[in-house]
C-alpha cells in the first residue's frame, strides 16, 4: 500500500537557506592606464641601457684578459741589478756570451741572433769579435729596463727567448750595431 497525500497535513518545514545564491556586488576601483612614456625618456633609458651594456663587456673582456695573460710571459730583471759577465762575483744577472744571458739565475738564449763565440772562438778574430759583442750586450742590457719576452721557434727548431730592454728587441739592436747577425749559417766569424 501506498501512502496518500494529503493536503491538510503539513509536511516538512524548510527553514531559511544559509547559502547565498546571489554574489555579493562590490564596485571595482576604476583601473589606472598607465601613460606612455614620452620620446625623450625613451631615449635616455636606451642611452644608460647602452651604456650599461657596454661597460659590462669591458668588465668582462678585462677580467678575462687578466686571467688568461697572466703576465704575457715577461718577466722582468730587479731595475737595481747591473748586468756584468758571468764569471764575475755569482750574480744572477750576467751576460754569458753574445747570445745568451743568465736572468734573475736562468740561463736564456736571445732569440733571432746568431752572435761570434767568447767560450769556444774557432779563431782568434771570432774571439775578439765575441769580445766586443759581449761588452756590447752589457751596455745595452745596463740601459734599461730588462723584460724576458715569450718563447721563439728558431729556424733550426731550437727555442729561444725574446728579450726587451725598454720596449726595444735586444736581437735587432744587436744586428743593427753590427756585432751579431740575424740567422745562423755556414759563414764563418773567422772571415
Amino acid at each position: 500500500m501506498s501512502k496518500h497525500w494529503k493536503p491538510r497535513r503539513r509536511t516538512v518545514e524548510l527553514g531559511s537557506s544559509r547559502i547565498r545564491r546571489d554574489p555579493l556586488l562590490i564596485p571595482e576601483p576604476p583601473k589606472k592606464r598607465a601613460a606612455p612614456p614620452s620620446r625623450e625618456s625613451e631615449i635616455l633609458l636606451g642611452a644608460a641601457g647602452v651604456t650599461g651594456f657596454a661597460i659590462a663587456i669591458a668588465v668582462l673582456i678585462m677580467a678575462f684578459s687578466a686571467i688568461t695573460s697572466q703576465g704575457d710571459g715577461q718577466v722582468a730583471a730587479p731595475e737595481s741589478t747591473q748586468f756584468v759577465r758571468c764569471g764575475v762575483g755569482d750574480s744572477p744577472n750576467c751576460v754569458i756570451d753574445a747570445d745568451a744571458i743568465r736572468l734573475d739565475g736562468q740561463s736564456v738564449r736571445i732569440a733571432g741572433i746568431d752572435a761570434p763565440s767568447v767560450r769556444s772562438p774557432q779563431c782568434a778574430r771570432e774571439g775578439e769579435r765575441g769580445r766586443e759583442a759581449v761588452e756590447r750586450l752589457i751596455r745595452l742590457l745596463n740601459s734599461g729596463t730588462v723584460v724576458q719576452g715569450g718563447n721563439v721557434r728558431e729556424f733550426d727548431g731550437s727555442i729561444r727567448t725574446k728579450v726587451l730592454v725598454d720596449g726595444r728587441d735586444v736581437g735587432a739592436t744587436m744586428i743593427a750595431a753590427g756585432v751579431a747577425r740575424s740567422e745562423e749559417g755556414s759563414r764563418s766569424w773567422c772571415q
